[in-house]
Order: structure tokens, then C-alpha cells, then sequence
């Protein structure tokens, strides 16, 4: 992990990471597969240089956003004792504020990603409402015709979007993980050039949005990872970033980039070899329901077909509801669960 007269070049078996400092700060200026390092995975310019990105509110509820922007950090490698190393970067006094914000770039000999972590220590009045780290600007293209490149968009169960570039759009669509529309925290780009992997390997589900946003000259992506500290509603709160925000390259298509993925996912614990009946975060009701029931009409409707249902297989049944939001009042709320609640009863109990 040398530094350079330029910045710092952080790498692993498979990637090379290059951060520039000058005039403009600290940002990353490129990424390259290790195989193939005259390829830099970002190769547009963008005007924008920086790190990171933080969101502030005032007691009155106004706005403002700062990034690393202009300002250079301290720096400081470490060498652990699994031989790991470690970039730390701090920030003081940020903007005339009273906020520290540090961060850390990890890589170890025998992984193939480099892992990257933020904290930030806000002794001001602002309450610290959002974090964008890490910020990666000047993504792709990745072929000599745009045409042929991919973003793997994480929606649903998951989309190719091809010739990304082209829409000034952002690749999220107010989705936010864990949810129904995003079910999984990774995202990437490819191309004939290669292909970049950018996740977060969260094994404790923390909120948070992958955000990829076209240029507006439609030449390139930035990506945004999206972080909401806890307490936003009071001013001096504090953010520490609990998992692993990482970065890679692959050679292929999406499949290679879901390796990588699945590779990190097969170790954590709600992925370790089980069974619904094994597992002690399901509630013995969902242990004993044989079939699921997904309707979506009125009670009375919904009533009569799921009984029948439950008649004809003879088993326990359980309803999953869709279709209709549950209103805001309060007393609606309840009334609401007076008329599916009987009916859920019915399809468990015999």
C-alpha cells in the first residue's frame, strides 16, 4: 500500500486501487483488474472529487451537504498481524464544524476485495441525517461501444440495464435494503473491459441505499453508497459504520459478479446450513403452516377461497395480504386488523 507522490495505491491479488490527492482533496481516481492494470475501470473524468458525503439538519429542519471535497486528510498504514493493511484517513474540524470524520481502506493478502469503512464524530449542533461513502465517480464505459455494457441493477429479483450510461437516472428508484424491491446490497457494471463489483457485506442488515446515477452528459455512473445514522432527530449524533463497504473486478458477466456475492453470503449466519423447523427466528405458527395463501381482494372474497382452500388440502394455512397499505389513523389501523385478523385464525386454528 504505497503512497505515491499523487495519493495512495492500495491493492490485492485481483485489484488495484488508485486514490489521488491534490488540489481537490482526497478521491478515487481508479480501479483496475490486477491482470490488467493499463485498464482503468474509470476512465471518465468526472468534475466531481470526493470520498464522501455528509447530509446535516439544523433544529429547524434545514439542509446542508458537505463532502471531502478541497480538504486533505491525515494519513497513517498499518500493518496488522493476519497481515492485513490498513489506510486510516481522518479529517478534522470539517468545513469550520465541529465534525471528525475517519476512514479506513483494508485489504488482506487472501481476499479478493477491498474492504473500505467510515466513522464520523459530530460534536456540532447539526444532526447528522445521511452518509454517502464510498462515493465512486467516472464509472465505464467498459467497451468500446457503450451499447454492450450492463449495470446489474439489485430490483427485485434482480434487472440488466443495458447502455446505462446514456439516461441521466438514478438506479434506485427510492428503494432502500432490506425490502421486497431490494433484497440483496450489490450492484456492478460490466463491459468487454471488465467488470467492477461494489457491495456491502452487511451481515446485520443496517438500512441503507446502493445508489448509481447516469451523467448528465450520459458518458458515465457514479455510485453512491447510501448510510442513515441512528438519532437523526437530535443534533451531535455520532455514525459508525458497521460493516464492510467493498470493491472489486471480475472477469464475465453478471454470474461471476453473484460469486463474489454468494461466496460472502454462503458464511453468514441466517445463510448457515438449516431448516424452518431448526430455526428459532421463526414463530412455531409459520413451523406449522404447510401452504402460504397470497390474495389480494376483499375480505369477504378473500374469506370464502382461502377456507375452500384450507378444505381441500386438509392442512394449516397462513394469508399473506398485499395489495392494500395500511392507513395512516390510527383507528382505521385497528379496524382494518378486526377484519383480517378473524380470518387469519380461521385458516391456522382447525
Amino acid at each position: 500500500m504505497p503512497k505515491t507522490k499523487d495519493g495512495f495505491t492500495v491493492t490485492n491479488p485481483n485489484v488495484v486501487l488508485s486514490l489521488s490527492e491534490g488540489k481537490d482533496g482526497l478521491y478515487i481516481s481508479g480501479i483496475h483488474r490486477r491482470r490488467q492494470p493499463s485498464e482503468n475501470l474509470l476512465p471518465s473524468e468526472s468534475e466531481l472529487k470526493f470520498l464522501w458525503k455528509l447530509h446535516l439538519r439544523n433544529s429547524i429542519g434545514r439542509s446542508k451537504s458537505i463532502t471531502s471535497e478541497g480538504i486533505h486528510p491525515t494519513s497513517q498504514i498499518e500493518t496488522s498481524p493476519d497481515g492485513s493493511k490498513i489506510l486510516h484517513l481522518g479529517w478534522e474540524k470539517v468545513r469550520s464544524l465541529d465534525i471528525v470524520v475517519k476512514a479506513t481502506i483494508r485489504v488482506k493478502p487472501d481476499e479478493p476485495l477491498i474492504a473500505m469503512r467510515i466513522s464520523v464524530d459530530n460534536l456540532s449542533i447539526y444532526s447528522l441525517a445521511q452518509i454517502d461513502f464510498p462515493v465512486i465517480l467516472g464509472i465505464g464505459p467498459l467497451s468500446d461501444n457503450p451499447e454492450e455494457d450492463k449495470l446489474i441493477w439489485p430490483r427485485m429479483t434482480g434487472q440488466l440495464v443495458p447502455n446505462p450510461y446514456e439516461n441521466h437516472i438514478a438506479y434506485d428508484a427510492g428503494y432502500h435494503y432490506p425490502s421486497m424491491t431490494q433484497a440483496i446490497q450489490v450492484t456492478g457494471v460490466y463491459g468487454n473491459r471488465g467488470g467492477l463489483y461494489l457491495a456491502a457485506h452487511d451481515p446485520d442488515c443496517w438500512a441503507k441505499r446502493l445508489k448509481v446515477y447516469g451523467s448528465i452528459d450520459g458518458t458515465s455512473l457514479n455510485f453512491y453508497l447510501e448510510d442513515y445514522p441512528e438519532n437523526i432527530g437530535s443534533g451531535g449524533n455520532d455514525y459508525d459504520m458497521h460493516y464492510d463497504a467493498v470493491i472489486g473486478t471480475f472477469n464475465g458477466d453478471w454470474w461471476e459478479a453473484a460469486q463474489l456475492y454468494r461466496d460472502w453470503a454462503l458464511k453468514q449466519r441466517w445463510c448457515r446450513p438449516t431448516t424452518v423447523l431448526e430455526d428459532r427466528n421463526f414463530s412455531e405458527t409459520m413451523k406449522e403452516t404447510v401452504l402460504w395463501l397470497v390474495l389480494n381482494r376483499k375480505p369477504a372474497v378473500v374469506e370464502e377461497e382461502a377456507l375452500a382452500m384450507k378444505s381441500y388440502f386438509g392442512v394449516k394455512c397462513s394469508m399473506q395480504r398485499r395489495g392494500t397499505p395500511l392507513p395512516r389513523n390510527i383507528s382505521r389501523r385497528r379496524r382494518v386488523s378486526k377484519t383480517w385478523s378473524p380470518i387469519s385464525r380461521k385458516l391456522v386454528w382447525r
